[in-house]
């Protein structure tokens, strides 16, 4: 929650140099208090990434690379 650009751009640059697309967020203060409400807003992002695929087709493979803030869900 409130990582800054400049905190997620090594983990940004090896996916690119390693032939990946990326897509960065972080999430907010409602997400971490309610991780129920974070389920949903993911399952969002998942459904906008399978629209959104080269010539409308979703993409071969997608990687989740997420940081904890200590609790399991």
């Amino acid at each position: 929650m409130g990582a800054k650009e400049r905190q997620m751009k090594p983990y940004l640059n090896f996916y690119n140099e390693n032939g990946f697309d990326t897509l960065s967020f972080a999430i907010g203060p409602s997400q971490v208090l309610f991780p129920n409400s974070s389920l949903k807003y993911m399952e969002k992002v998942y459904e906008e990434i399978m629209k959104s695929g080269r010539n409308g087709n979703p993409p071969d493979a997608l990687v989740f690379h997420n940081f904890s803030v200590g609790k399991d869900i």
